[in-house]
């Protein structure tokens, strides 16, 4: 898989993994979001006791929960970007491979992308820092 060509452009395994991973971050970040908004909007039934046995109120893991998925949105988002700058413009793609790793990595954090997300996205982005 090194490189898939398309009407004279080639497009690297490091760009389509890159997207890819970026994409199920914004997708995990999104479902994250609907998910907290549905539960801030209509209780959360049953979820009362379980967190007062956490020692956690409920708007504290709510709160988790719309930071984690807004690591993720971000991360996802740099990652989608830095993949369209690896394409279009091969030669910074060292640059862009470095900002890929680190918002993957970042996305490991977020737990977005439903774990496969940043993993392609560190895959994409030593690819891409390896690329000659």
């Amino acid at each position: 898989m090194e490189s898939v060509s398309k009407s004279g452009r080639d497009v690297s395994a490091a760009t389509i993994l890159s997207v890819i991973g970026g994409a199920l971050m914004i997708a995990g970040g999104l479902g994250g979001l609907y998910m907290y908004s549905a539960w801030n909007q209509f209780g959360m039934p049953g979820w009362g006791s379980m967190m007062g046995g956490w020692g956690m109120p409920a708007g504290a893991f709510l709160g988790i929960m719309a930071g984690t998925s807004i690591i993720s949105l971000v991360a996802g988002g740099v990652v989608v970007a830095g993949s369209y700058f690896i394409h279009t413009k091969p030669e910074s793609s060292r640059e862009w491979g470095v900002g890929i790793l680190v918002a993957s990595i970042a996305g490991l954090f977020g737990m977005g992308g439903f774990l496969i997300g940043p993993i392609l996205g560190i895959i994409g982005g030593i690819l891409a820092l390896t690329k000659k």
